[in-house]
C-alpha cells in the first residue's frame, strides 16, 4: 500500500498550499478527492479495488483508528465543526477531512507535526483500516463528527 493521505473538501486554495508545503517533504502521494468520488468506497478511493481485505500490520506503534487533534494552537487556522450533530445522515462532508493511508506510526507522527509547525488544524482525521475501508466518505466524516464532538464535550 502506498503512503498516501486522502484529502477531502479542502478546496481553499492557500490551505491547498500550506497543505502541500507541510506533507510534500515527506514524500507522501497527496490525492484531492472529488465528490464525484463519494459514492465509492474509502479503500476504493485509496486503491485498494472494491470490498477488499488489505492486509494491516498491527505493530504497537499504529495510531488508533480515528485521531483527533487535541491540542489547539491559538495561531492555528481553526476548521470549525458543522453546524448538526446528527451530520451522519447528511450523506454529505461539511468540513475537511484527511485520510492516511498506509503510514507507519513514525511517518503518521511527523505529518501531524509538519502540520502543527504550519498552524494547520483540521480535526477531522482517520487511518485507512479494516473496519472503515469499506465505509463511503461521508459515513466515515459522520463517525469522526460525533467522535469529535464527545472528545469536546464540556
Amino acid at each position: 500500500m502506498k503512503e498516501s493521505i486522502l484529502i477531502f473538501e479542502v478546496n481553499d486554495s492557500v490551505m491547498k498550499q500550506r497543505l502541500r508545503q507541510a506533507l510534500m517533504p515527506l514524500k507522501l502521494r497527496l490525492k484531492y478527492v472529488s465528490p464525484s468520488d463519494y459514492d465509492l468506497t474509502i479503500g476504493e478511493i485509496a486503491g485498494l479495488g472494491k470490498n477488499t481485505s488489505a492486509s494491516f500490520s498491527t505493530s504497537s506503534e499504529e495510531k488508533p483508528e480515528l485521531s483527533g487533534n487535541a491540542s489547539a494552537n491559538s495561531a492555528s487556522e481553526i476548521i470549525p465543526p458543522p453546524e448538526t450533530s446528527d451530520i451522519a445522515t447528511q450523506n454529505t462532508i461539511s468540513a475537511p477531512m484527511l485520510v492516511f493511508v498506509g503510514l507507519s506510526g513514525e511517518k503518521l507522527d511527523a505529518v501531524l507535526a509538519n502540520m502543527r509547525k504550519k498552524s494547520i488544524r483540521i480535526p477531522y482525521k482517520a487511518v485507512l483500516t479494516p473496519v472503515n475501508q469499506n465505509w463511503r466518505p461521508y459515513k466515515l466524516f459522520g463517525e469522526l463528527c460525533r467522535e469529535h464532538e464527545l472528545m469536546t464535550r464540556k
